[in-house]
């Protein structure tokens, strides 16, 4: 499903993230240390590639703007637009700033679809 939405023309697909990662940093006296809240975030990204450096078909790479995932996003849904269609799930923020984008693994994948079958 998701190879027809990166062929070249078509525009940048939107995503929604959702997870209880980090929603900011404390500065001073050391190094940032992330701010966890409990509470459920979404937040709306791009899907950039699902070939490259970081995504090797198994992946998809989304962008950090206007927001990212960051630590304790992973595990978390990926959604098709704001629909409830899961389309990936977080696996990894980029750098450590969590304003570098994020890779999650896809589950429109021959393997993914195997693997949850029997659950469906």
């Amino acid at each position: 499903m998701l190879d027809t939405l990166t062929k070249r023309g078509v525009n940048s697909q939107g995503l929604t993230i959702v997870g209880y990662g980090a929603s900011g940093f404390t500065h001073g006296g050391g190094k940032p240390q992330p701010v966890f809240t409990d509470t459920r975030q979404m937040a709306t990204t791009q899907l950039m590639n699902l070939k490259g450096a970081l995504a090797d078909g198994d992946n998809l790479r989304m962008s950090s703007s206007p927001t990212g995932v960051c630590f304790g996003d992973s595990g978390g849904p990926v959604l098709l637009g704001s629909s409830e269609t899961v389309v990936g799930v977080t696996s990894f923020a980029v750098n450590r700033n969590c304003d570098g984008g994020a890779v999650a693994a896809r589950l429109d994948t021959p393997a993914a679809l195997g693997f949850l079958a029997p659950f469906l």
